[in-house]
Order: structure tokens, then C-alpha cells, then sequence
């Protein structure tokens, strides 16, 4: 009966309906967002000055300058850089950095030999203070390697050189009620206490 109907409507002059097409497949040829063009340094822009942007290889943050994307901030870390909700950017940090490198999220950070402290001072980073002491610097804490005797301390068993470079000095309880540690002098030195390439010398 199908058939008959089929010829019948032939003989009129009717067209094989065309396939419709599956909603998935039309989902698949939409582009993915992740397959879009990114951002990249030197390319054009409009956005406002203070906003930030992952780089199209994600290994840094990019910034509208003049008219144009620039780097604003190396992202080294594992994770690189990304974009979350709202517009917000998350740099990963946990990597090397040197002085002069560009900066506008990180304050201050060790550079990545540890023998100094890098601070960002109008969009780079320059050494402010150098880590010559045993633990030279470390998530951004810095060991200069020279203290006061009886100044507060924050790492119990740190040595240091005493800043007259007469003493050896280390960081140890107080004593005193509401003080945690204080540096004490442990020895004193012959000649000069040095502290230099993460090691003290007290001759």
C-alpha cells in the first residue's frame, strides 16, 4: 500500500523529502570555544588598559597597550595561565623569574637562582634585597645571612652573621612572655663573620 501511495504521488509530481539533519551533528561542526582564535602579543585590541588576558599559548598575561597586546607577565608555573569565570585571569607563578622580567600580579618573588628577593616596581621586577644566608630565598622568603642580636626572628634554628660581622648569631626562643624567638649570639668571631653563597664563615 506504501508503495502505491509513493507512485501515486510521484505521478503528481512530489519530491523525496530531504534528511533532516541530527541536532548532535550540528552541534559538532559549531567551533568550540577552545578551538577559537587566541590572543597574541603584538595583534590589535580595544580593551581598557587594566584588563588582563591569557595568551593564546597560555604562558603568559597580556595586556591592551596602545592599541596592541603585550605581555604584561610571564606565567611559568605547571598550570600556565587561565582564564576563569567573569573574566577573571589566574597566572601561575610557581616558576623562574629574573630581575627586569615584566610583572603586574606578583609583588614580591625570589628570583630563580634564589640569591636575591625580586620586588615589582612599575611593571618589573628589580632585586630588593640579595639572599646571601643559608637558605638564600625561598618561596618568597629571603635569608640575607646578617641579623641584630636581640631583634625578633621568624625561623627558629636560621643562623646569621651579626651586622657588625663580630658574631655568630642564631634564631632561638626568647624567653620572654608574647616573644616568640629572638637572634643570640653563639659564638664570636676571631676575625669576621661573612656570609656569602649560602654559607657563614666566622674566622
Amino acid at each position: 500500500m506504501a508503495r502505491l501511495l509513493w507512485l501515486l504521488c510521484l505521478s503528481l509530481g512530489c519530491t523525496k523529502p530531504a534528511p533532516v539533519a541530527d541536532s548532535g551533528a550540528l552541534a559538532d561542526a559549531a567551533p568550540a570555544p577552545s578551538a577559537l582564535p587566541g590572543r597574541r602579543a603584538d595583534e590589535p585590541c580595544t580593551a581598557p588598559p587594566k584588563a588582563l588576558f591569557c595568551a593564546e599559548d597560555k604562558k603568559s598575561l597580556l595586556g591592551c597597550v596602545e592599541g596592541k597586546y603585550a605581555v604584561r607577565q610571564s606565567c611559568p608555573g605547571p598550570n600556565g595561565c587561565k582564564e576563569a569565570e567573569a573574566g577573571a585571569v589566574v597566572c601561575d607563578t610557581l616558576g623562574p623569574f629574573e630581575p627586569l622580567d615584566k610583572c603586574v600580579t606578583v609583588d614580591r618573588i625570589c628570583s630563580a637562582n634564589g640569591k636575591s628577593l625580586l620586588r615589582c616596581s612599575r611593571g618589573h621586577l628589580l632585586v630588593e634585597q640579595l639572599c646571601e644566608g643559608e637558605h638564600r630565598c625561598a618561596n618568597g622568603v629571603c635569608d640575607p645571612g646578617y641579623a641584630v642580636a636581640g631583634e625578633l626572628c621568624a625561623h627558629h634554628g636560621w643562623r646569621a652573621c651579626s651586622r657588625d660581622k663580630a658574631k655568630l648569631l642564631e634564631c632561638a626562643p626568647s624567653g620572654k612572655p608574647g616573644v616568640a624567638s629572638t637572634w643570640v649570639a653563639t659564638r664570636t668571631c676571631k676575625g669576621a663573620c661573612v656570609a656569602k653563597d649560602a654559607k657563614l664563615e666566622c674566622k
